[in-house]
């Protein structure tokens, strides 16, 4: 069984854009990929990684490929 992570949370890209990180979702991925962008301490490493809060915990989850 494969997960559709497309419908989960955010797109990381579109929410370094909206955080006014970087200009652009390319931008956002090319920071990425390069190990600029952390969450909470954590380096995200998958440019097309989703972010979701889980508001029960208050804390953020963030759903990657596995390397």
């Amino acid at each position: 069984m494969s997960l559709d992570t497309s419908q989960i949370g955010m797109d990381i890209a579109e929410l370094c854009v909206l955080a006014g990180l970087t200009k652009s979702k390319s931008e956002a991925r090319k920071a990425i990929k390069n190990g600029a962008i952390r969450i909470q301490d954590m380096k995200v490493q998958d440019p097309f990684a989703r972010v979701v809060h889980d508001s029960e915990k208050n804390r953020i989850i963030i759903v990657e490929k596995p390397a």
